[in-house]
């Protein structure tokens, strides 16, 4: 993917996977992103492992599982 951002490959991976991601690269400006990975079939389970490991060997980025407080705000009753 030509001259994206770094937030937005962790949108991305954020979106197929259904987990949270944050972008905590500190990368700044445009990227070009091309990365390939064995993914299953469709039907078959996600696997997170071996998309992990072709972000660190073909981008040197790694997911890490990490539990932080999240900010949100509840909106108990509209008016």
């Amino acid at each position: 993917m030509p001259g994206q951002l770094i937030h937005t490959l962790a949108d991305q991976i954020d979106s197929y996977f259904d987990l949270p991601v944050i972008d905590q690269t500190g990368l700044t400006g445009k990227f070009t992103i091309n990365l390939t990975w064995d993914a299953p079939p469709r039907g078959k389970p996600l696997s997170l492992e071996p998309f992990n490991q072709a972000l660190i060997d073909q981008l040197g980025l790694e997911l890490t599982p990490k539990t932080q407080p999240v900010k949100m705000l509840v909106i108990e009753k509209a008016r």
